[in-house]
């Protein structure tokens, strides 16, 4: 972001500059200070406020999410992260192999992965024992990176991908991976730095779980991330801490995953009227991609 377009808006350091690509954001003031106005409303009464607001507010955030992802919000729920919300998806596809709804015989993911996603699937690949493929994919077009990863997937099949790699910021074709790949695989899509960057389609959503942070370009802040399913993996799709509502719709799961500070998952509204001021400006989300 060019400094002093909005920096009275971000409570940034006058003279520090983050090369990082985005692993930790800042969140506007507008978004901080609905935080905090949410959080005195919480506190003069815990109990009313999770009773009678909660889950109202909940939706309202996730509908206005949903607005700026271009998704279905009841496909929505909020987590922690990306990484909460890549276990999550990957426990789902346990639970369904498990349960006869599905069958793998290989894991397929590329050599541009987030090292804590290498290991959830070397667990899952061991727990399922099938193997796991690792395309390498330096220095290939998107092209190529989808022509390969379709020749190693085929049928039955996890497929797992960034659509933006956190090593390189290099940015994949998943919108193609998602249209070309057979109905009998799962795709599972590591988004964590796609809300706020670059958008994902539609189609991408209805076919795929799509976990995503959404404090790094995404203005939330920090902690919180989100995770879409499509509603066909919905009933098997649980929080990765047993829930209250454990056995409830698949929204309803998410929303009370024990004690936490959930204020941060009610601030859609605010960010999405952040992004809309932004996207009048004319700002270039993507600017910073490969």
């Amino acid at each position: 972001m060019r400094r002093g377009e909005f920096a009275q808006d971000f409570p940034i350091e006058e003279h520090y500059t983050n090369l990082n690509h985005g692993s930790f954001g800042v969140c506007p003031l507008p978004v901080s200070r609905h935080v905090r106005s949410i959080s005195d409303s919480h506190q003069i009464s815990f109990g009313k406020f999770r009773s009678e607001r909660l889950d109202n507010l909940l939706i309202a955030s996730r509908k206005a999410l949903s607005g700026i992802l271009g998704t279905n919000y009841e496909n929505l729920v909020y987590v922690r992260n990306a990484s909460e919300a890549l276990q999550t998806a990957v426990n789902a596809v346990k639970i369904m192999g498990e349960q006869g709804s599905l069958y793998l015989k290989r894991i397929v993911t590329t050599n541009h992965e987030y090292s804590s996603t290498n290991e959830l699937l070397s667990d899952l690949a061991a727990t399922l024992e099938i193997p796991l493929i690792i395309v390498n994919i330096s220095h290939r077009s998107r092209e190529a990176v989808t022509t390969a990863l379709l020749e190693q997937a085929g049928d039955c099949s996890l497929v797992l991908v960034s659509h933006i790699t956190s090593p390189w910021a290099e940015r994949l074709d998943i919108d193609s991976l998602a249209g070309q790949l057979p109905l009998s695989s799962v795709l599972i899509v590591d988004a964590a730095h796609s809300p706020g960057c670059s958008p994902i389609g539609r189609e991408v959503y209805e076919r795929a779980f799509v976990a995503m942070s959404l404090h790094k370009w995404g203005f939330f802040p920090l902690g919180t991330g989100a995770l879409s399913t499509p509603s066909d993996y919905h009933n098997f799709t649980k929080p990765v801490v047993c829930s209250l509502y454990h056995n409830q719709s698949y929204a309803k799961r998410f929303s009370w995953v024990g004690t936490d500070n959930y204020l941060n998952y009610l601030v859609g509204e605010t960010v999405a009227d952040w992004f809309n001021m932004l996207t009048e400006k004319n700002w270039d989300f993507g600017q910073f991609l490969i």
